[in-house]
């Protein structure tokens, strides 16, 4: 969650980094990661939040 929306407030300051890896026995599958400041237009573009407040992954290997 960026921000508290109940409060109209955003993610302003401070930095955002996350890391996924997936490993099914020694094959790495899936490797993400995304490193952002805030107020970046990450948080905006369609390629990425798209305004969105919530991040998340949910995966089945």
């Amino acid at each position: 969650m960026f921000g508290r929306q109940a409060y109209q407030e955003t993610f302003a300051n401070g930095h955002y980094t996350n890391r996924l890896e997936i490993w099914r026995e020694s094959d790495l599958l899936v490797s993400e990661c995304t490193s952002q400041q805030a107020n970046t237009r990450w948080f905006t573009s369609p390629l990425g939040l798209n305004n969105q407040h919530v991040h998340g992954f949910l995966g089945n290997t």
